[in-house]
C-alpha cells in the first residue's frame, strides 16, 4: 500500500524541482531576448 503523505512529499518535491527549472530557463530567456535586442539595434532595428 502506498503512504499517501510520501506520495504527496514526492509531487511537492517533483514541483518545486519543475518550478526550479522554468525560472531558471525565463532568466536565461530574458538575457537571450536582451541581446537580441541589442544585435538588432546594431543592424539598425528599432531605432
Amino acid at each position: 500500500m502506498v503512504n499517501p503523505l510520501n506520495s504527496s512529499f514526492i509531487f511537492h518535491q517533483s514541483s518545486f524541482a519543475a518550478g526550479m527549472t522554468l525560472y531558471a530557463q525565463m532568466e536565461e530567456s530574458a538575457k537571450l531576448d536582451e541581446l537580441i535586442r541589442e544585435n538588432l539595434k546594431g543592424l539598425g532595428y528599432g531605432e
